[in-house]
């Protein structure tokens, strides 16, 4: 019993980051520009967090519990498993959106960084940062350009049209 309560004690990071980073009721605003594929890279980059806690507390629940190797074998496959659902990003004339996850306006955001996540959306005066998950390909510094001029027109008033848009 108490190895598959650590079981799922193990898992359970998993589980509050995808509530509270990936589902919103929120809808999305203005005309879809784009959808970006994030790359294996760049959901590992997004779940390295929850999958550092979670192996924390498999490892605990091993020191103080009989170590039951189909524990690890289990929280392996989970992870793996939600590793390779696809992701992406929806960016619209009036903001971003990572998969179901919470509708940000470009106003919301006061300029673009690169960081070893990948990007940064730097919040407003009363906004956090939004971390843009990027997997090290030469198209991500177009991305970048692209999100720069999004948040930059978005405070010039202006908007783009999905034909100024390169595909990627």
């Amino acid at each position: 019993m108490m190895t598959i309560v650590s079981t799922i004690l193990a898992d359970l990071p998993l589980l509050i980051w995808s509530v509270i980073f990936l589902w919103s009721p929120v809808k999305t605003e203005g005309e879809e520009l784009l959808r970006v594929d994030i790359s294996l890279l760049g959901r590992f980059k997004m779940l390295v967090l929850p999958l550092v806690v979670g192996a924390i507390v498999l490892l605990a629940t091993a020191i103080w519990l009989e170590f039951r190797w189909w524990m690890l074998a289990l929280w392996i496959l989970v992870y793996g498993a939600v590793l390779l659902i696809p992701q992406s990003y929806l960016l619209t004339s009036t903001g971003i959106r990572l998969g179901r996850g919470p509708f940000r306006r470009w106003t919301e955001f006061s300029g673009v960084r690169r960081s070893s996540s990948g990007a940064t959306l730097q919040g407003g005066p009363k906004s956090a940062s939004y971390p843009v998950f990027l997997g090290g390909n030469r198209e991500d510094d177009d991305f970048v350009l692209l999100l720069r001029t999004l948040v930059r027109d978005s405070y010039k008033g202006k908007t783009i049209d999905r034909a100024e848009i390169v595909p990627r």
